[in-house]
Order: C-alpha cells, then structure tokens, then sequence
C-alpha cells in the first residue's frame, strides 16, 4: 500500500506538471525568450487563471518525520508542504494565477493508517466533504488548474464536491477531467 501510494502522488504531481507545462509552452506566440512569455497574463487581460488544489501533509514537523511522511510533503524554508500545495505553488507563480486551497470543513486526520481508512470509507459512501470557505464564483476566470492527489485509485472525494460546485462550461480545465 505505501508503494502504490507514493507511486500515485508521483504520478499526479508529474501529471500536473507535465500538463501545465504543455499548456504554458502551447499557449507561446513562438517567441522563445523565457517561459515567462508564454504565461497566460490576466494583467494584460488574455487570460485570468486559478489554481485549485487540494493536499494534505501529514505533519508540519519538519524535523520527525517518518517514512509516510517524508513521502508526502516537500520542505521549503523549513516549512512543510504537501506534495501536491507545492506543485500548485509553483503553476500558480508560473502562471500568474490566483491560488486556492480546497479545505474540509472538518480537517483530515494526519495518522496516515486513519487517512487511508477515511479515504476509503468515503470513497465506498460516495460522500461528498463540505468545503470550508469555498469560492463564491469562477466567473472570472478563464483557465483552472485542479491539483490532488490519488486515494485509493481515485480523487479524494472532495475533490467531487468542488467539481459538483461549480459551472466549468466555457472555462479550460487542467488536467482535462
């Protein structure tokens, strides 16, 4: 079970990555004199993106941490992230793009053998977490990046109830889902 699930979070963060960076590269007037000239600029009103994710680290112990952790988290300044709010950072600073981080209302364990049983008995419930402080509107957006990783095989449930949400018809959605 740790092996496929750190494969899993690999394989979404690469997803991410890859995506993002095809869709930045795509979008390029040809020009190639950084990748900053292929980002969408809401400023110069092309294209106003949001970046949405959800993740969850395990700990914020930077200094104790064991291997479930360490799989699950990337430190930056002595601050620790989850895998999947760092690449979100990182695509939210290459694109200019607004960050919001999908929350529960009620948080998550950090206890990772509680995680994944949670996960799962959501999963099997088909239950949909509520969200704490959701957005009001995507209106103004054009572009949404939707980072998360997998549990058991899937999206964490509230990944479902912020796709149920909201309207997504005329806006891009990456990854495609």
């Amino acid at each position: 079970m740790k092996k496929n699930t750190v494969i899993g979070i690999i394989g979404v963060v690469l997803l991410i990555v890859v995506i993002g960076v095809i869709y930045l590269v795509s979008s390029n007037d040809n020009t190639s004199d950084n990748l900053t000239n292929s980002v969408p600029n809401r400023v110069d009103g092309d294209s106003k993106v949001l970046v949405t994710y959800f993740s969850l680290s395990e700990t914020d112990d930077a200094s104790n941490m064991n291997e479930d952790e360490e799989n699950s988290t990337v430190i930056v300044d002595g601050e620790v992230l989850g895998n999947t709010q760092y690449v979100a950072m990182l695509i939210s600073e290459y694109t200019n793009g607004d960050l919001f981080r999908i929350e529960p209302v009620t948080p998550y364990t950090t206890n990772h053998d509680d995680l994944t049983d949670q996960a799962l008995e959501e999963q099997e419930n088909d239950a949909r977490p509520e969200i704490k402080d959701p957005l009001e509107s995507i209106d103004d957006y054009d572009v949404i990046f939707v980072g998360y990783p997998i549990w058991w095989s899937d999206m964490p449930q509230i990944l479902y109830t912020f796709l149920e949400s909201y309207d997504f018809t005329s806006k891009t959605v990456i990854p495609q889902l």
